[in-house]
């Protein structure tokens, strides 16, 4: 039988990074708004859900961290569900905005998504798959 191609213990890693990575994004820029003077960027903690993506983030690098040395099914479905939660939550962020616009000084300026919605999502998506490999229990 071949060998898997990540180990439990490495995927606790992934999971550890990708979480870091949801947390990051949080700061990143997460609404484009174009105007005639240029495109100017608003980040995910320039409102309250920024805080929730940081936290769930946060929570997910944790119970990856502790999940390392002793491992537990209760920390791999912390993991996965973070992963879960954050790829979700950034996917309705991006179907929200897709086509929207924000009124500026009563002037309608077109909204797209960016790019720290986008990583919140893929980091999402790792979260969840390293998760499955994570170990249950203390392997051999």
């Amino acid at each position: 039988m071949a060998e898997p191609a990540i180990t439990p213990r490495q995927a606790a890693y992934v999971a550890l990074a990708a979480g870091a990575v949801v947390a990051f994004a949080s700061f990143l820029p997460w609404v484009e708004v174009r105007s005639g003077i240029g495109t100017f960027s608003v980040a995910g903690t320039e409102g309250s859900d920024g805080l929730i993506t940081l936290a769930i983030g946060g929570i997910v690098a944790l119970a990856a961290f502790l999940g390392i040395e002793q491992p537990s099914f209760t920390k791999r479905g912390v993991v996965f569900s973070g992963g879960v939660a954050a790829m979700v939550f950034a996917f309705w962020h991006i179907s929200q905005r897709g086509g929207a616009s924000a009124s500026i000084g009563g002037v309608e300026l077109p909204t797209a998504p960016a790019f720290g919605l986008w990583l919140i999502a893929v980091a999402g998506l790792v979260v969840a798959l390293a998760a499955s490999r994570m170990p249950i229990e203390d392997e051999p």
